[in-house]
């Protein structure tokens, strides 16, 4: 369908789409396409700031006070309420109950004379494969919980354990919804019916599931908040779209964006899964300024060499360590809990 805007106009020597955008006044020359690429981009970036500011400034979270009678004091509360507007802990410190708490610790904190000090065999009271299993074990039961359900009850010694957990517990969910959607897409699309050709396909789809579901995790571990999280989302997802090598073809991206490219988890799926469905296809096709195979317009057009489907599937599994690798360490390293 696109060929039919590069052909040759029957009025003068222009083609038909340089004539339409002078109809309309519209300048026809190549840069323009990307200043109004700059410009969209630009548009994404101040409508993720206002979302932002808006979430993090509009919405403030208000502190919670616990409302008790007008005749209750700091002496008689006995630290267990707190006047209206007065702060809970200032009025605990200031209670009989806080000193008697403090007594105690400081009765029970000293040994006893002849006493020894506690002595344990290992750390931690299970080894990191058992805590492991069981990290593993109660992702499967909360999965479907909201996130204070996990936060509150999964707490581990072992950090990794719970890390890993949390990300293989995903992998058979993902499996399950590459199976669904490939058997729907592979036949809908009437690809070549090999079971080599749709098991690459099965392939291709379920990594680009799975570094989608991780770098969502990487995201969420490296932001204060899900709705920050999901601003800056949205801007790589339009980022990778865009410079994915479907819509602005590889041979097409300005050099300054071409690195962006290679770094596109998208354009190594799109690589893929055309290699691997089309790469080898011989049939010939005739189009403006090109006849000869599929094969080698794919390679003329997109860049699409022979012989990426390894390549392609190295770099994808790569993404998905890098997201999965990032999101532990946040998880380890970074806290946006307050009190």
């Amino acid at each position: 369908m696109c060929f039919r805007w590069i052909k040759k106009s029957s009025i003068g020597n222009n083609t038909v789409g340089n004539n339409i955008l002078s109809q309309h006044s519209l300048p026809s020359s190549d840069y323009w396409y990307w200043i109004g690429v700059g410009v969209l981009l630009l548009y994404v970036l101040v409508f993720n700031i206002i979302v932002t500011w808006a979430l993090t400034y509009l919405n403030p979270l208000t502190r919670s006070r616990t409302v008790a009678p007008a005749d209750v004091t700091p002496e008689n509360s006995d630290g267990n309420d707190e006047r209206v507007g007065e702060d809970f802990a200032e009025l605990f410190r200031k209670s009989y109950h806080y000193r008697e708490v403090e007594a105690s610790i400081m009765h029970f904190g000293s040994p006893l004379a002849g006493s020894e000090p506690l002595k344990f065999e290992s750390t931690y009271a299970r080894d990191a494969l058992s805590q492991f299993l069981i990290c593993l074990w109660k992702q499967n039961l909360v999965y479907w919980r909201s996130p204070q359900y996990n936060g509150v009850r999964l707490c581990f010694t072992v950090i990794a354990a719970l890390i890993l957990g949390s990300g293989l517990v995903e992998i058979p969910y993902i499996l399950v919804q590459t199976i669904f959607y490939g058997i729907i897409t592979y036949f809908m699309v009437d690809f070549e019916r090999t079971a080599g050709k749709f098991f690459l396909f099965l392939v291709f789809m379920f990594l680009t599931f799975t570094y989608f579901t991780f770098y969502g995790m990487m995201a969420v571990g490296l932001t204060p908040s899900p709705h920050l999280a999901a601003v800056i989302s949205s801007a790589f997802y339009s980022l990778w779209n865009l410079l994915s090598g479907f819509l602005v073809p590889k041979p097409s991206i300005p050099g300054w964006w071409l690195w962006f490219y290679y770094i596109c988890p998208i354009a190594w799926t799109l690589r893929g899964i055309i290699c691997s469905q089309l790469g080898d296809v011989e049939t010939i096709i005739v189009g403006p300024g090109f006849e000869g195979t599929v094969k080698k317009y794919l390679e003329v057009t997109f860049g699409y060499g022979p012989d990426m489907i390894g390549a392609s599937i190295a770099a994808l599994v790569g993404f998905c360590l890098l997201f999965f690798i990032v999101f532990a360490f946040s998880v380890k390293f970074l806290n946006f809990q307050k009190r």
